[in-house]
């Protein structure tokens, strides 16, 4: 019912121009230069992607410094369900915004802002995101954000591009090890105020509502947070239940949480990772962290492989390598900065968190060398190779060679799917063409795409991805293909050659 009761909000329709009167989520709002996005929900329930471009500077500083109180909005616009799919390996935005719950696509042309007295606690985070923009430098806020409010916008996205290739991109993201670690430090701190595990309980279900309250209580939150109590409750219960049955109870109750979370990405690869952590949990010897760790990654490959289309060779490796780096320094310290933008401001301590950020991206930009370029799996491909990856590995089947059936098997299928082909690559205006020999034996590109810019005022300018990087490059990964032997540029308009270097 919650299922049918869900898809029926998603699937109403509305006229292409009309007006709307929406309750926006104060943590939603993103200002990208002279772009403003955020999503609201009116009366029958149905959440709506809202987008809207500044018409000054001083409306958008308004913005800005609005009052948290102001959330609900008159909005004018045109209803859309977005995007389709337009290349191979390209963003569908239909299918994201349907497997997230939302109706459609708002493009505004005018908003009207009401206050009412209301509390919610997307205020609060919403606070918290709006005090570390205000005080700390554009990295640091962007890297705490994301570490403890599970809030990413452009400042973080530029980061994602050279943290993606080094498998350790969950790190940044509030996820199942940071909550296992707030929670742990906390029932740490009870017990050593004395109090017992049964006196913890209520103190450590009240913290777990309040991390969940404020990062978002995205997929991955929710799984941890339930797995974590649900441990805590057993200690008191007569009942003994194995990693599976945890596992399956806390999928159950995060399906009643969120019907949709098997179609969404983040579900798919947070409860894919969960399953092979019960399954390699038992890995033995001096290095079993790096072991469960790199099989995790192996056995996840066809999945990776679908959505990502290259595995990251030192993720296994870094994940477990880095991780003291961010339980022992980031988490702690970048906790103290928070807490110190409502005291006193350490500016040493930002200034050596800002050094050291930047040192940290410096040094994992090469691992980008190191990422394996396998291309896209079909889903029905995925599904069979996850299934005979988990029973080999069960069966106790001789791990190298397992390991190499792991990776030959999704290279092999990649390139059988994509033999001798000619692409003609949608990149808006502008043309890009692939031609591409069985195997990758031979890659020539003819124009790479580009957007035609024009001059801007400083408050309009957005951090924003190149055209190949959401579209042709996407491509040509997805194809496995990691090496051009020529590149053909027509004319030197920038709509066939200005991503040339980016695609370099």
């Amino acid at each position: 019912p919650r299922l049918l009761t869900t898809l029926d909000k998603i699937d109403h329709d509305y006229t292409l121009k009309q007006e709307f009167i929406l309750k926006v989520s104060a943590d939603s709002l993103k200002i990208n230069g002279d772009n403003l996005s955020f999503h609201g929900e009116n009366q029958r329930g149905e959440v709506f992607s809202c987008y809207y471009t500044f018409q000054s500077e001083t409306e958008k500083k308004q913005i800005v410094n609005k009052d948290l109180q102001q959330n609900y909005a008159t909005i004018f616009g045109t209803f859309t369900k977005g995007r389709g799919q337009r290349n191979l390996a390209g963003f569908n935005q239909q299918k994201y915004l349907r497997s997230h719950g939302y109706c459609g696509v708002l493009n505004s042309k005018k908003i009207n802002w009401h206050a009412k007295k209301t509390f919610t606690w997307d205020q609060v985070r919403a606070f918290f995101i709006r005090q570390l923009k205000r005080k700390l430098p554009q990295k640091t806020s962007a890297y705490l954000g994301a570490l403890f409010f599970g809030y990413k916008d452009q400042d973080f996205k530029q980061t994602q591009g050279t943290l993606s290739p080094s498998g350790i991109l969950h790190f940044f993201s509030i996820s199942g090890m940071h909550v296992h670690i707030f929670l742990g430090a906390w029932l740490g701190l009870l017990q050593c105020l004395r109090l017992t595990l049964k006196e913890s309980l209520l103190p450590v279900l009240i913290f777990a509502v309040f991390i969940l309250l404020l990062t978002g209580g995205s997929v991955g939150i929710w799984r941890a947070t339930l797995l974590f109590i649900l441990n805590l409750l057993i200690k008191f219960l007569p009942i003994v239940l194995s990693p599976m049955d945890k596992f399956g109870i806390v999928l159950l109750l995060c399906l009643f949480k969120e019907p949709l979370l098997i179609f969404q990405t983040g579900g798919q690869l947070s409860f894919m990772m969960s399953l092979l952590l019960v399954i390699t949990v038992n890995e033995q010897g001096k290095l079993k962290d790096f072991k469960t760790s790199s099989w995790l990654t192996l056995l996840a490959l066809p999945l990776i492989c679908f959505y990502f289309y290259e595995w990251p060779l030192l993720g296994g490796f870094l994940t477990v390598t880095l991780l003291p780096v961010f339980k022992f320094f980031l988490l702690p310290v970048g906790l103290v900065i928070i807490v110190s933008t409502f005291v006193i401001s350490f500016d040493f301590l930002i200034h050596l968190f800002e050094k050291f950020i930047f040192l940290f991206e410096s040094l994992l930009a090469n691992t980008v060398h190191f990422t394996l370029p396998i291309g896209w799996v079909p889903p029905l491909y995925v599904f069979l190779l996850t299934f005979l990856g988990i029973y080999l590995y069960q069966k106790k089947f001789s791990k190298i060679k397992l390991a190499i059936l792991l990776l030959f098997l999704p290279f092999l299928i990649n390139r059988v799917t994509f033999p001798l082909m000619v692409a003609f690559v949608d990149v808006g205006q502008g043309d890009a063409i692939v031609f591409k020999a069985p195997f990758n034996r031979e890659v020539i590109l003819v124009d790479t795409g580009g957007k035609v810019l024009f001059p801007q005022e400083k408050w309009q300018q957005k951090i924003q991805n190149s055209n190949a990087q959401n579209t042709l490059v996407p491509f040509l990964k997805a194809c496995g293909i990691k090496k051009i032997d020529s590149v053909i540029i027509t004319h030197g308009d920038s709509d066939h050659m200005g991503d040339l270097d980016v695609v370099l």
